[in-house]
């Protein structure tokens, strides 16, 4: 008897031992076997298992009802941002076990993956991801370093955010930024501080004149010491101060004047008025005091400041006699007599008779 039968469609059976009345024989001595002995051959079904994988096929005979262990390397890697990976068999994660109970053909299924690398300013992730599926890619919108730098307005292989990509090959996601720098301007009006793009250029500048209302003023304007319009190239965080001059308003009040001036603080003033202001029609002022203090007077400016400076006016008093005719410079307000005494010429004795005051008479005391 043959030790192997095919019976076709992946089936076969295979000798597996000899009886001879019931004993155990070796097939070489059956010839030698008595005539009428109970020859017995005991068979075994195996079936023919393929199992086919990427790559890769193997098949071999197996016993009916045995069981086999199907198992595939989990990654194949082909070097190129491709893979297969998470393989089964029939639905099932490898490793698997199967039941043979008649000829298969068994597969080996993989997802196939791809390489997909996310580089940003600040990461580089390397994901594989299943081919066909949708990555969603959605960056920060703003990276704050903490040092007066960041980065904002994000852009997706060229493309704002968020991207959705449909992974069907190894994919390199590039995200760029604008970088900024904070440029902050301190000045007694304000602070200010804006975020400005790397390498674009920023103009400083404060208004020439900040009136506080109330007699003080600034002026002048520095920004680092620099006269404003000040342009910077925004190369870095920036930081810078603005200066002013303080002035204040000095009134300076006279009978024929009012002058208002600003003068820096702490500046020095003097103030000297002329002694004389003679209006040519007989009237005059004279003996200035400024704020109540003789002339000259120097005044430190150290606030708003009100001059004032008053006179004492006088009276230009003409006296006429029929010998001379003075002038004399009388206050406002003041009472005044005239010198009356009698004249003795040639012999003759003259007596003041009577005083004309813009034509009316008035009486003299006797002499």
């Amino acid at each position: 008897m043959p030790k192997l039968v095919n019976l076709g469609n992946g089936t076969r059976l295979i000798l597996t031992g000899v009886y001879v009345n019931g004993s155990p024989a070796q097939l070489s001595s059956l010839s030698s076997v008595p005539l009428g002995s109970l020859v017995v051959f005991q068979y075994k079904r195996q079936y023919l298992v393929s199992i086919s994988a990427p790559g890769n096929r193997t098949a071999g005979w197996f016993n009916e009802r045995s069981t086999i262990v199907v198992d595939e390397p989990p990654v194949v890697n082909f070097g190129n941002g491709t893979r297969l990976a998470e393989p089964t068999l029939n639905g099932v994660p490898l490793p698997a076990t199967y039941a043979v109970a008649g000829p298969a053909n068994l597969s080996v299924s993989y997802v196939k993956q791809y390489l997909v690398t996310y580089l940003g300013p600040t990461w580089l992730n390397q994901t594989w991801i299943n081919a066909g599926a949708s990555a969603v890619f959605s960056p920060p919108q703003i990276i704050d370093f903490g040092n007066d730098t960041r980065l904002i307005h994000p852009l997706v292989n060229g493309t704002a955010p968020p991207l959705a990509v449909a992974v069907d090959r190894p994919l390199v996601v590039v995200v760029s930024y604008a970088r900024q720098y904070l440029v902050a301007l301190t000045s007694p009006i304000n602070n200010t501080a804006v975020w400005v793009n790397a390498s674009s250029a920023v103009v400083l500048s404060l208004p020439p004149i900040v009136d506080l209302g109330n007699g003080t003023r600034l002026v002048d304007p520095l920004v680092n010491g620099r006269r404003p319009p000040l342009a910077v190239e925004v190369d870095r965080p920036m930081s810078f101060v603005g200066t002013y001059t303080k002035q204040y308003l000095v009134t300076y009040l006279g009978p024929t004047w009012l002058n208002r001036t600003w003068i820096n603080a702490g500046a020095f003033m003097a103030f000297n008025p002329p002694q004389i202001i003679d209006f040519g029609n007989g009237t005059r002022l004279v003996n200035p005091l400024v704020n109540g203090v003789k002339p000259p007077l120097s005044i430190s400016v150290d606030k708003p400041i009100g001059l004032s400076v008053e006179y004492t006016r006088q009276y230009l008093v003409s006296i006429n006699t029929p010998f001379n005719n003075t002038g004399v410079w009388i206050n406002a307000g003041a009472s005044y007599a005239p010198p009356a005494s009698a004249i003795s010429t040639n012999g003759v004795r003259l007596v003041p008779a009577y005083l004309t005051i813009d034509g009316r008479r008035a009486p003299l005391p006797p002499v």
